[in-house]
């Protein structure tokens, strides 16, 4: 995530959108499994490949990521944040 914002954010804003994200989100850890189990995958990405194994290992419902087409062999859906934005429903 900070990878993504940096580019675009201060490190205070970094800060401030990790706090406001965790309130609505679980960031979860990576462990050496997930990397171990990566590296049996093969995918062209391996850093996609460590967030594919870590998402199935936790039970997440889905990856966000602005390179969906990387994704199309996860087991876990994924969606660009546009989309999981147009899936979320808000209380009003």
């Amino acid at each position: 995530m900070v990878y993504i914002l940096r580019k675009e954010l201060t490190y205070e804003k970094i800060e401030e959108t990790y706090k406001a994200l965790s309130l609505i989100f679980t960031f979860e850890n990576l462990t050496e499994e997930d990397v171990k189990n990566a590296l049996t995958k093969k995918q062209k990405d391996f850093e996609d490949a460590v967030q594919m194994e870590t998402a199935e290992r936790v039970g997440a419902d889905f990856i966000i990521t602005r390179n969906v087409k990387d994704f199309m062999k996860s087991p876990i859906p994924a969606y660009t944040p546009l989309e999981f934005m147009q899936r979320v429903e808000f209380d009003d």
